[in-house]
This record gives C-alpha cells, sequence and structure tokens, in this order.
C-alpha cells in the first residue's frame, strides 16, 4: 500500500506525559539555579542558559544540540565543560527526579505506544530535544513508557535542530527511514 502508515512519532509533554510547561519549566529552571548557584548566581546561570538554549534553538545542523549547547553556555558560564557537566549530571541524578510531582501518567499512554508497536510501525518519540537523555529517560518513566523499544527518541545529544525548524522533522524521518506520508505524528 503506498500510503501506509509505517512510523508513528509521539510528542512526550503534553501527549504522552500530562505536563503543563507553564508549571514544570519554572520549577525546573529554580531547581537548577539553586543546584549550581554555587558556582553561577542564578540571575547570571538564568541568563547564559537561556542564550544558550537560543543557540540550540536555531541550530542548523551543524552539530549535536548537545555541542551548539556546550560551545554557547560553557564560555559564558565561565567554567569548563568537564566541570559544569559534573555539576548537571548530579543535578540530573539527585535533584530532577523530584520534579516528577508536577507531572501526572496519562494512563491510555502505555496502551497506545503498546498499540502502536502491536501495529507493526515504528514508533519514536519526538520531544523537542533541548534537554539531556537522562531527562528525557526519566520523563519517559513518569509517562510509564520507557520500556518500550522505540525506533528513536529525540535528545540534545542526537539531534541537530530542534522544533519548531523543518530541519528538526527531516532529521527525525531521515533517522527512523520513513517518508513523511508514511509517518503519523501525534502531537497534543
Amino acid at each position: 500500500m503506498e500510503n501506509e502508515i509505517r512510523a508513528i512519532l509521539f510528542d512526550l509533554d503534553g501527549t504522552l506525559l500530562s505536563n503543563d510547561m507553564n508549571v514544570f519549566l519554572p520549577r525546573y529552571f529554580e531547581l537548577l539555579a539553586a543546584h549550581v548557584a554555587h558556582l553561577l548566581p542564578p540571575e547570571r546561570f538564568m541568563a547564559h542558559l537561556m542564550q544558550a538554549v537560543e543557540v540550540m534553538l536555531a541550530n542548523d545542523g551543524r552539530a549535536t544540540n548537545e555541542e551548539v549547547f556546550a560551545e554557547s553556555f560553557y564560555p559564558l558560564a565561565g567554567y569548563s565543560r568537564e566541570e559544569m557537566e559534573t555539576v548537571f549530571m548530579e543535578f540530573y541524578e539527585a535533584k530532577f527526579p523530584s520534579l516528577a510531582k508536577h507531572t501526572q501518567r496519562k494512563p491510555e499512554a502505555q496502551q497506545v505506544v503498546q498499540l502502536a508497536f502491536d501495529l507493526g510501525c515504528d514508533v519514536a518519540v519526538v520531544t523537542n530535544p533541548l534537554f539531556p537523555a537522562t531527562a528525557t529517560e526519566q520523563r519517559l518513566a513518569w509517562a510509564g513508557v520507557a520500556d518500550f523499544a522505540y525506533r528513536l527518541v529525540t535528545t540534545y545529544e542526537n539531534s541537530r535542530a530542534a522544533k519548531p525548524s523543518l530541519l528538526y522533522f527531516e532529521q527525525v524521518l531521515e533517522a527512523i527511514g520513513h517518508p513523511p506520508e508514511a509517518s503519523l505524528d501525534i502531537f497534543i
């Protein structure tokens, strides 16, 4: 069949995980800024972080979002990548899990993802790749959909663009090996 759907692409926040970003992001930034306050005052940290996020959002595909973030953020912060990444990884291990209380599991999420696999489709999670893999993996666990063999889960380590860039979606389709007409995007 020429127009057969072969891939189903799910967004994470708001689709598989009930997560109001207007609530979640301020708490995330507050917690992260407090965690790095011994290195950078919160206002300065947030200004540098937001600048680096803007650079990731404008990524033209020349490097991964992680690399683009690193090139922008660490020189502004005045610390080496190694120093700051250690602090960030400590945050994602010790503090990020506490943000789960600001999300809610959608009972139907696991069933819908399972159905997509049962239909024989390649299944991908195409969340905006501005977070490291550990943060995305934790949010998948909070949603109750972490234990699937996804064809792709976008993170800042494996993506070279971000939403809403067309390049991001082109790269996703290339990575999963399906044309747009054979893919169904599910975003709520």
